[in-house]
């Protein structure tokens, strides 16, 4: 998973989501990722249920699978 955090910066350091999104997309393909600004909590839930996910497979522990709302 990436996680693009900050995101509450973007404006001030001239940073555009729209390009960060497009490009994540365009190198990750499918590959998970979250705008996150961690410090407000904001995007934390995902990137916890994203670690704890691919932990228990892992550890080959019992799971489900849930839509989410990772980009």
């Amino acid at each position: 998973m990436l996680a693009i955090n900050k995101t509450d910066l973007a404006l001030a350091v001239w940073a555009d989501l729209g390009v960060m999104e497009r490009d994540a997309r365009a190198m990750r393909g499918s590959g998970p990722f979250v705008f996150a600004q961690i410090r407000l909590g904001q995007g934390v839930d995902i990137i916890i249920d994203h670690v704890s996910h691919a932990w228990r497979h892992a550890n080959l522990l019992p799971h489900t699978h849930q839509n989410s709302v990772i980009h």
